[in-house]
């Protein structure tokens, strides 16, 4: 990125962030099933580090699931601070006051969100062993990651979601909508609360509204821990300073009225 934004024959544009980075737990396997533990894990990792030392200048630190450029992105939740001690101590409230053992997958390649995987797993891991939390860093083939992920097979891992369309339900909505009770085998997370709003989200047709529903889902997300956000990632398209008339729009990138301008 730094030698295509040196290049004076390139022009970069930037649109917002529509990707999350995160990381995710198994909440039917201990210790994940107490959300005091996942929100011990949330305080432990110094996340705005990982931002200054694997991230651009136009990729931000995630304060929420779904980043602002989506609707219902709620901008009020409470800030996930980076705080050891509180990560102990929740860890000592939760019946480990020597922290534990498990294992943390990384995913074995480049996306924006996680642009360094594996450097990034071990920034988490030495976090993570301050307060006691000691993690083997695993990962496998793509394929074989995304279909163990989808089986429930990892205790802890990293992923991320670009949108497809701006809209939440294909956001907040893919991940965590599912039929009252019956919660997803990917990460057994259960919450009937967030279950019905996001089923009446999908179904309300009134932008307002919906909005309002999708806020509340979010909240409900940060609160339970459900995933840890990471990182919000910029989008990005380069052209050859030669191409005029590009109109960058999100989902939409205008290309009806690109034209090559004669240098000669």
């Amino acid at each position: 990125l730094p030698a295509a934004e040196a290049d004076p024959n390139l022009v970069n544009y930037t649109l917002p962030a529509l990707s999350t980075g995160y990381i995710s737990f198994q909440q039917c396997t201990k210790p994940f099933d107490d959300v005091r533990v996942r929100w011990a894990i949330a305080h432990a990792i110094n996340r705005q580090a990982l931002i200054d030392t694997f991230y651009t200048k136009s990729d931000t630190l995630a304060t929420g699931f779904m980043p602002p450029a989506v609707l219902g992105s709620n901008p009020d939740l409470e800030e996930i601070t980076y705080d050891p001690e509180k990560a102990k101590a929740l860890l000592t409230e939760a019946g480990y006051p020597d922290g534990f053992s498990t294992e943390f997958w990384y995913i074995p390649v480049i996306r924006g969100y996680f642009p360094d995987s594996k450097a990034i797993a071990e920034a988490i891991a030495v976090d993570l062993a301050k307060v006691g939390i000691t993690v083997e860093l695993k990962t496998e083939d793509w394929g074989a990651y995304l279909e163990d992920r989808n089986l429930g097979k990892f205790p802890m891992w990293m992923l991320g979601w670009g949108s497809d369309n701006g809209d939440p339900d294909n956001y907040i909505g893919y991940h965590f909508a599912h039929p009252v009770g019956e919660p997803k085998e990917e990460d057994c997370y259960n919450n009937d609360q967030l279950s019905q709003l996001l089923i009446d989200g999908a179904q309300e047709g009134d932008t307002t509204k919906r909005e309002a529903i999708y806020k509340e889902a979010e909240q409900i997300v940060h609160d339970d821990m459900a995933r840890l956000p990471v990182s919000w990632v910029a989008s990005r398209a380069f052209f050859r300073s030669t191409v005029k008339g590009y109109e960058p729009v999100v989902f939409r990138s205008r290309y009806e009225k690109l034209y090559i301008e004669d240098t000669k």
